[in-house]
């Protein structure tokens, strides 16, 4: 067997212009280092043809190398586990993810990742290994003393050999030099440099949506185009033996011949622009989506059915990845490798229930249970479209994954449904809907709620009756409509709330006839002190009980400032470090934490109104320009990702 080293690389560019100075390392091909990659093509071609039968399941580990275990490099399992969902997106071609397309010739693929629960000795594992370690740089391409040490040094690493897990080492540092992200290797090797499996840089890893990536993680050239987790996927399609998509025309082939012969890189950024770009063929498209091409993270979505069968052929013609893939592997390493799932679902969805599903011991007697809504009848229990039983119980003994079907039919008798709604909805209630047989007497009733009159009953516009009790004989489905009108006595609303929302409680809102005498009252939370009430920002009272005669709508706001003494100031620069400066200040604030990020900042004056709001920072180290606030008092009040609130008060001057 052979081992291929292929690279994704990063490359400068223009805003606009095509990509220059790209570096890309030719296959190494370590047993038949002479032979010509279309030569290797024609060897995987000889592989016997495997038609795909069910998911093709891979057990990957992350062997995390870092001499920083407190800093990025040191990635969280949040990303982890994004980035086994990007690749099954991507590999399985997934409705409403990355990974979906409408290419003609796009394929799912039938590859699936997981995380295992057992090393290759049985002994338990989450499949994220991290190691503190000085051999988590590899700076040289091609460096076979450093990727042999790098790939040793991850702590158990014996424990994972290549015939059982794909293995990804994530390093702090890749040859800049080069401008190499990533690089894949191939085959039936299995120690030292050339053992098989993907080593990347630790920022490729994740995407930028996921809500765990660190809004720091930028690409080491400045550019972000590799933020959506896809880099992984087009190393893990080189693992797969699946060759770039690009070459010289006419003497190279990628071995599919559904991906369009192209040579040279495509431009930055996704869109028609790269639809002739370097095409061998005229007339032909390029297909930039490929995730065998170059685009950026936001391009790729396409494996294609030839690319899809070679992935397959190559996993059943590979003693390795044979192994790796079979269902003695995957018993042997998964987390749930004796239990079944079994799940139920009903068709028409209307036609009734089912229970009995869920995950169960292999061997274990199931039974899974239908029944019929009104007006239907269960026929038949199906799997795929076939028949296993006509008992609304079916009992079974598990010994694989079930996804059954209970289908109902809907019975013939003569009834209908009386549905009734209310508009405007906040107008009032009805009652009376439901399924009848024909002939029945059927009454609904319209209630308005305070405020509101009922004026008539309506059926597709048009009015049936003007009595709130509406009584008809049923002969046919029915959609009625209650309609209701306010009512113009003079009632108004007294909305209250509080600022800060942390700062205390109101009472005393409500609606109210005009000339109600009307006291609405605020109580100070713990830490928070009342200053005084005001209405579209103008102060009206400065009594936490404020009573008034109403004559309009009246939308109050209580307003709390935060005790000097809270635990934040006192605490909070042990807690996290917290700190402020310069104090006095009279431009620029520096506002810093650590051991955590700041989410949000407010500004608030002595009388507690706030001057100004930063939200979605998630940084350690913000700056706030002040020159804009009169001399005076006022108070910072950080919260921290965690919701932790932190408070100082400074002085402008």
């Amino acid at each position: 067997m052979y081992a291929l080293c292929i690279g994704v690389l990063l490359c400068a560019y223009t805003f606009g212009q095509e990509r220059i100075d790209t570096y890309c390392p030719e296959p190494i091909n370590q047993d038949y280092e002479n032979l010509s990659t279309t030569e290797i093509n024609e060897i995987i071609k000889r592989y016997k043809p495997v038609e795909k039968a069910g998911i093709i399941k891979v057990p990957i580990v992350f062997h995390i190398l870092t001499d920083d275990p407190t800093g990025v490099s040191n990635i969280s399992d949040c990303i982890i586990q994004n980035q086994i969902d990007i690749l099954n997106n991507c590999f399985r071609k997934k409705t409403g993810t990355q990974g979906a397309n409408t290419n003609p010739v796009g394929a799912d693929t039938g590859i699936e990742f997981f995380l295992p629960c057992k090393d290759g000795n049985g002994n338990s594992t989450t499949g994220i290994i991290r190691t503190t370690t000085a051999n988590c740089n590899y700076t040289t391409l091609n460096n076979t003393t450093q990727l042999s040490n790098i790939k040793s040094a991850s702590s158990g690493a014996s424990n994972f050999p290549n015939n059982k897990f794909l293995n990804i080492w994530v390093v702090k540092t890749m040859p800049n030099s080069n401008d190499v992200r990533a690089q894949a290797w191939w085959g039936n090797t299995s120690t030292g440099a050339s053992r098989v499996g993907v080593i990347i840089h630790y920022s490729y890893l994740g995407s930028k949506n996921s809500g765990c990536q660190n809004i720091s993680y930028i690409d080491f050239t400045g550019y972000q185009a590799y933020n959506m987790g896809t880099t992984l996927v087009h190393e893990v399609g080189h693992y797969f033996s699946l060759q770039h998509t690009y070459g010289t025309c006419g003497s190279y082939t990628d071995g599919c011949n559904d991906t369009p012969a192209v040579s040279g890189l495509p431009n930055a950024f996704c869109g028609t622009n790269n639809n002739t770009k370097g095409v061998c063929v005229t007339g032909q498209t390029r297909m930039w989506q490929n995730y065998l091409d170059y685009t950026d993270d936001a391009c790729m979505n396409v494996f294609t059915n030839d690319q899809a069968t070679k992935m397959q052929n190559y996993i059943a013609n590979t003693t390795n990845y044979t192994n790796l893939t079979s269902s003695t592997n995957i018993n042997a390493v998964s987390c749930a490798s004796s239990n079944f799932v079994v799940s139920t679902s009903s068709t028409p969805i209307a036609g009734g229930n089912t229970t009995g599903g869920g995950t169960f011991a292999s061997g274990t007697s199931v039974t899974v249970t239908a029944t019929a809504n009104s007006g239907y009848t269960f026929t038949k229990w199906t799997e795929n479209g076939t028949q296993v039983s006509t008992n609304a119980s079916y009992t079974f003994s598990l010994s694989a994954n079930r996804s059954l079907v209970a289908n109902f039919t809907q019975n013939t008798v003569s009834n209908f449904v009386v549905s009734t709604s209310s508009t405007p909805i906040a107008g009032g209630n009805t009652t009376g809907g439901g399924t009848f047989a024909s002939g029945t007497s059927v009454t609904v009733t319209a209630t308005a709620n305070s405020g509101y009159t009922f004026t008539k009953w309506t059926e597709n516009g048009t009015q049936v009756s003007t009595n709130a009790s509406y009584t008809f004989s049923l002969s046919a489905n029915r959609s009625l409509v209650a309609n209701f009108t306010q009512n113009t006595v003079s009632n108004f609303v007294v909305s209250t709330s509080s600022t800060p929302i942390a700062g205390g409680n109101t009472t005393g809102g409500g609606t109210y006839a005009s000339g109600t005498s009307i006291t609405v009252t605020a109580t100070a939370n713990s830490g928070y002190t009342f200053t005084k009430w005001t209405e579209n920002g103008t102060q009206v009272s400065t009594n936490a009980s404020y009573t008034f005669s109403l004559s309009a709508n009246r939308n109050l706001v209580a307003n709390f400032t935060q005790n000097t003494s809270s635990v934040s100031e006192l605490d909070g620069s042990n807690l996290y470090g917290f700190s402020i400066y310069p104090n006095p200040v009279s431009s620029e604030l520096t506002i810093k934490v650590s051991n955590e990020n700041i989410k949000e900042i407010k500004v608030i004056n002595i009388l507690g109104d706030q001057l100004t709001i930063l939200k979605d920072l998630y940084a350690e180290e913000v700056k706030v320009n002040t020159s804009s606030y009169l001399n005076g008092v006022y108070y910072i009040e950080v919260k921290l990702a965690n919701d932790f609130v932190l408070t100082k008060k400074i002085i402008k001057q």
